[in-house]
């Protein structure tokens, strides 16, 4: 998409005591992680976006799924939010896939790591004339069906490792129903839209460590243990420092002793 670099825009706090919390009504949340949600970050500059259109008439189908999409997401604190080389990323955010495949024109500016959602996604059934729901091509003998997408939803979580004096925020799932981060509904026969009314939100995930399943293994050569300058911070707000080997083994041996 040409028009990237409007995707990095800083997202907007909102909802807060009057109760508003921003869940839309008939969609299945994940209300177990969602728990008692006051404030929110949100982003819906997708008004200012050219998305693919999804048109699905006679004219148009079958559309195929739309082109694959990856949401990345950083943080910094507060204080320095206009300092964008110095955001650092969500720990823990799956790789795109478009960028792992290798299949497309991946900028250097493009995520790495985040969530994949398409616009609409086909699904296909052939002889079923009847088609409730979709559109039967006669010639094809096919019935196509559309799920459309109307909203991104993450869940992210404070970790503060103490031993180190560092803090990051960690992807830990999607809020709707099953985990899932991204929200598809049906879309109708003769349907158009520009999906400039899509919404994308983060949420703190309220369950605790124990609960979560897909949290990685603290490793001490891997980058997703808060010790690069890409994912954490300590309180100072500066680049952790690499743990040295004599302050590992002096760490494990003290770890020792208190158990």
């Amino acid at each position: 998409m040409d028009q990237h670099n409007w995707l990095m825009n800083r997202m907007t706090l909102d909802g807060g005591p009057d109760g508003n919390a921003g869940l839309e009504s008939g969609v299945e949340y994940d209300m177990k992680a969602l728990g008692e949600q006051g404030q929110y970050y949100e982003w819906n500059g997708a008004k200012r976006l050219n998305f693919p259109r999804f048109q699905a008439d006679a004219e148009h189908i079958p559309l195929g799924d739309s082109v694959g999409m990856c949401l990345g997401l950083s943080w910094i604190p507060y204080a320095k939010r206009t300092q964008y080389d110095k955001y650092l990323n969500i720990r823990n955010m799956p790789e795109c896939e478009e960028s792992k495949a290798g299949r497309s024109q991946w900028e250097p500016d493009y995520p790495t790591h985040g969530i994949d959602f398409n616009l609409w996604k086909q699904e296909t059934k052939k002889g079923d004339s009847g088609c409730s729901g979709g559109m039967y091509v006669a010639k094809h003998d096919v019935c196509y069906r559309y799920k459309v997408m109307t909203q991104v939803c993450v869940l992210i979580k404070f970790k503060h490792d103490t031993e180190r004096n560092t803090y990051s925020w960690l992807y830990t799932g999607g809020c709707f129903k099953g985990g899932d981060p991204v929200n598809y509904e049906d879309g109708r026969p003769g349907e158009q839209k520009d999906f400039k009314d899509v919404q994308f939100e983060v949420r703190i995930d309220h369950r605790e460590w124990n609960e979560i399943s897909n949290i990685p293994e603290e490793n001490d050569d891997d980058e997703e243990n808060g010790q690069n300058a890409n994912n954490s911070m300590t309180p100072e707000g500066a680049p952790p420092k690499k743990e040295s080997e004599a302050e590992r083994k002096i760490r494990l041996k003290k770890e020792q002793l208190e158990q």
